[in-house]
Parts: structure tokens; C-alpha cells; sequence
């Protein structure tokens, strides 16, 4: 606890829903974190950057991103997203000093949606939907393979969700 951190970047977020039609209503949404600057004390007295290295300690994305398209009909809707983190580096075994690189992470998720029923919403969904593994790492304590804060070890998973609301 005697170390600081010093950090900045930039919040992003954007929503365009286009007017109603025919085809029912359509809806874009961006939200990402841009990491300018992230330093820590590790010794209390000298700072070292944590952003897109692993040398230290678990390494902050430089990017970070949900991209979500959004579809409503009546009771029925859909949705599509698209979940990013950058890559960043990591060093290989001591003594080489030599860092490599960890891609990545991107995944698809898609979800359908029912409402007609009074106060009830059903839904089901996908999430990983392409069924896509984590960038291999060797930064996390607790895993083998792959960095839990950066991506998702699960493949494709199924999920069905029925939520009440009363009025």
C-alpha cells in the first residue's frame, strides 16, 4: 500500500437509433475504454507502466469495446454484440528478457427476445457465438493458457432467461 497509480484515457459512448419503420427499430451502440496512461509504484518509489505489458504485473488493454446492434418489433426484439479487448505484451521465461506478444480477444454474441406476454419478457441467446478461444498467455496467477481480466475461457455457451416485472 505504499505505491500510487496514475492513470488516464477516454470513456466512449455512442447510441444512434433510427426512426421508426416498417421493419421495426433499429439501434447502434459503441461503449470502449481508450487507456492513455497507466503507471503504478511497485516499490512505493518508481513508477512502471502497466498498459498493454505484463511484465509486472496483469496487464490494462489499451482498448476495450462493446459494439451492440439492436433490433425491435412489437414484442419481438434481437440483439448482436461484439466484445474486444486489445493485446499486449508479455515476457517469455527468464533469463531471455525477450517479450512476446498476445493477440486480441474478440467475440460474437447474439440473443433473441420475446415480450408478449404481459409483464414477462423470455429470451435466449448465445453467447461466444463462433466458438472463439482466448488467446494463449501466460500472465495469470491462477490459469494456465489464458489472461481471466483480458478474455473468456469458455467456448460457445447456450443460456434461456424469463424475467417478471410486476406493474
Amino acid at each position: 500500500n505504499l505505491g500510487t497509480t496514475q492513470t488516464s484515457g477516454i470513456d466512449v459512448s455512442f447510441n444512434w437509433t433510427l426512426p421508426p419503420g416498417e421493419h421495426g427499430i433499429f439501434r447502434v451502440g459503441l461503449y470502449g475504454t481508450y487507456v492513455r496512461q497507466w503507471e503504478t509504484q511497485i516499490d512505493g518509489v518508481t513508477y512502471v507502466s502497466m498498459l498493454a505489458d505484463a511484465t509486472h504485473f496483469a496487464p490494462v488493454p489499451r482498448w476495450r469495446s462493446t459494439l451492440t446492434l439492436d433490433w425491435t418489433r412489437g414484442p419481438w426484439g434481437a440483439s448482436r454484440a461484439h466484445v474486444y479487448s486489445s493485446g499486449y505484451d508479455e515476457p517469455l521465461q527468464p533469463p531471455a528478457g525477450e517479450t512476446r506478444e498476445v493477440g486480441s480477444s474478440s467475440s460474437w454474441d447474439l440473443q433473441g427476445r420475446y415480450s408478449g406476454f404481459r409483464g414477462w419478457q423470455l429470451a435466449a441467446g448465445i453467447r461466444n457465438l463462433f466458438d472463439e478461444e482466448p488467446p494463449f498467455s501466460r500472465t495469470s496467477a491462477f490459469q494456465f493458457g489464458f489472461n481471466p481480466q483480458v478474455a473468456s475461457p469458455l467456448g460457445r455457451a447456450f443460456y434461456l432467461r424469463a424475467t417478471y416485472a410486476f406493474r
